[in-house]
């Protein structure tokens, strides 16, 4: 009856998710050069005369993109110089175009002539000097796209800074990828953003640098330190693009629950942006019928704070979210370690030891079983005679060894919880969720149990956690009153990690007898956190501005605390 029920409903799914829309997109504009102002008509003033100059470059360049790039690329550098050696404010939207525009063109040249790997000469000498610190490498930039010809749509919040300089798109194919950047890239690569500045001599050189703004907000512009513009949406947005359509996204989240053993090799820690050693890290885990692009909002917005973005990277964990919960828990140690690991190869352990984990939802029960101290021994209350006797699935034991016995995650300083079912959620025990978790597909060669008569080799104790007659995937772990969450819960978190709570009571402010529509207080409310936050939300708390505010502040509290 079950295989029957399964094979008519995933056929529904597969309609809900296809008929379900994002808001969240990102096109070209056709033509951006009408977002700059038009040429006065006071033709007698020089100022308006250079002006009219530099704005027809502009366009004549934009009408010969594409059939002739190069003499494009040079009419929008005499526009970047025209307006450079204004020195005037009301030229700096010209420059700012003309630069990023300079940048694209540059790259799509450089695979074409020869003189661009080591600097062009053309018309005004651009040449392209090497990185320095703050900057980023022409080396590691495969395509760009200048931000003020993008047009992004769906975003809570347009992070940017009006300022100097063109703000870009910096992209780098996974193929081109390579060392530590390579493990933590999508399968598309990167993307993240940096800032172009062509910079003029008197003697008619001019060269291209670019800054990452993540690293560096101003710049000695027009002999004075001046803001660097900053574009950080669209990076995040060109990454959603790049990645994989609506409907890809929504049958990835539904089917890695009902199919995650179709997703379990990409489960892993990924980045948006390069790893950057001189940073802390920020693991973001996700919840159930989840993926990492709920965070979205949370990164962008965080990023919006000038002291975090310069001293945090945030990296987003992705696992399919129906498996047995043991198999994403360690995973995601493994991957924290990996992580720490390449920390110490770039000298800066002490970053990686100031480590912070947020875990959303199950994500949130994922992040508790890292950083508590789960009684050693507890597999010997699980078997009725020694477990290498057991028959048992030694991949499944191979997990369940590392989560109990493996390294203790020293270098994790402080954890956030939020909307976490530490105590399971009664939603989990209704018909629906039994129904959910019944579909849930996995191999029984990656249960814990090798065939069901083999239970016999349980105690009581073991048969209550590992339930005889029950897949184990996340769905039944989360049911109120689980004997795993009573494992994880009853185990102490480690002393030298401060951790907080974040929770929704759906604007009722009935805290203590509050929900959020999935988890109750009683069930994510943790003794002993530093700070307890009620949000007017459902369970998606995560997302909402009061939570992302309350992040902010915990994340520059922990840089005071260092």
């Amino acid at each position: 009856m079950t295989i029957y029920i399964k094979h008519l409903l995933l056929p529904l799914w597969m309609i809900m998710a296809l008929t379900q829309c994002s808001d969240i997109h990102v096109s070209e504009r056709n033509s951006p050069i009408v977002r700059l102002a038009k040429p006065e008509r006071k033709q007698d003033r020089a100022i308006d005369r250079n002006y009219g100059k530099a704005y027809q470059n502009i366009v004549q360049a934009r009408q010969k993109e594409k059939h002739a790039p190069r003499e494009a690329m040079i009419l929008y550098l005499e526009a970047a110089k025209i307006a450079y050696q204004s020195r005037s404010e009301k030229f700096l939207p010209l420059y700012n175009h003309a630069v990023g525009q300079v940048a694209d063109l540059l790259v799509q040249l450089k695979g074409k002539t020869n003189d661009l790997h080591h600097g062009l000469n053309i018309k005004d000498k651009l040449t392209i000097p090497s990185a320095r610190r703050g900057e980023v490498s022409m080396l590691n930039i495969d395509d760009i796209l200048p931000a003020d010809c993008l047009k992004n749509k769906g975003w809570r919040t347009d992070t940017k800074q009006e300022g100097v300089g063109a703000p870009i798109v910096v992209r780098r194919w996974k193929d081109n990828i390579s060392g530590v950047d390579e493990h933590f890239a999508t399968s598309v690569g990167h993307s993240y953003a940096a800032t172009a500045i062509i910079e003029f001599t008197a003697n008619g050189k001019s060269k291209l640098r670019f800054y990452n703004p993540t690293k560096k907000d101003r710049v000695n512009f027009w002999g004075k330190s001046r803001v660097l513009a900053n574009d950080l949406t669209s990076p995040l947005a060109i990454l959603l693009h790049d990645g994989e359509s609506v409907h890809q996204e929504m049958l990835r989240k539904w089917f890695g629950v009902l199919m995650p053993m179709n997703y379990v090799d990409g489960m892993g820690l990924y980045k948006t942006t390069p790893f950057d050693p001189e940073k802390i890290p920020v693991v973001l885990v996700h919840g159930l019928k989840s993926d990492p692009l709920t965070w979205r909002n949370a990164v962008n917005e965080l990023n919006g704070d000038p002291e975090l973005r310069k001293k945090y990277q945030f990296i987003v964990f992705y696992y399919p979210t129906g498996l047995p919960l043991r198999m994403p828990s360690a995973a995601l140690k493994r991957e924290i370690n990996k992580l720490h690991g390449y920390y110490q190869k770039a000298g800066m352990k002490k970053n990686a030891e100031q480590m912070v984990i947020m875990g959303h939802s199950l994500g949130g029960l994922l992040t508790s079983i890292q950083v508590r101290s789960i009684k050693h021994g507890l597999l010997g209350k699980i078997f009725k005679k020694p477990v290498k006797e057991a028959d048992v699935n030694q991949v499944a034991m191979k997990d369940y060894n590392y989560i109990i016995e493996g390294p203790k995650p020293d270098f994790v300083k402080r954890v956030v919880f939020i909307s976490t079912p530490h105590r399971g959620s009664r939603s989990a025990n209704f018909y629906i969720a039994r129904l959910l978790s019944s579909l849930v597909d996995i191999p029984k060669n990656v249960l814990f149990l090798k065939a069901p008569e083999t239970t016999a080799a349980l105690t009581d104790f073991g048969r209550t956690i590992f339930g005889a007659d029950e897949k184990q995937n996340s769905l039944s772990i989360l049911k109120s009153h689980s004997a795993t969450l009573g494992i994880i819960s009853g185990s102490p978190i480690y002393k030298h990690i401060k951790y907080h709570s974040i929770m929704g009571d759906r604007g009722r402010g009935d805290t203590p007898n509050s929900s959020d529509g999935i988890v109750a207080y009683e069930s994510s409310h943790l003794e002993g956190a530093q700070s307890e936050k009620i949000v007017p939300s459902r369970h998606n708390a995560h997302d909402t501005p009061e939570a992302i505010q309350e992040m902010r502040r915990i994340l520059r509290l922990h840089l005071r605390s260092k």
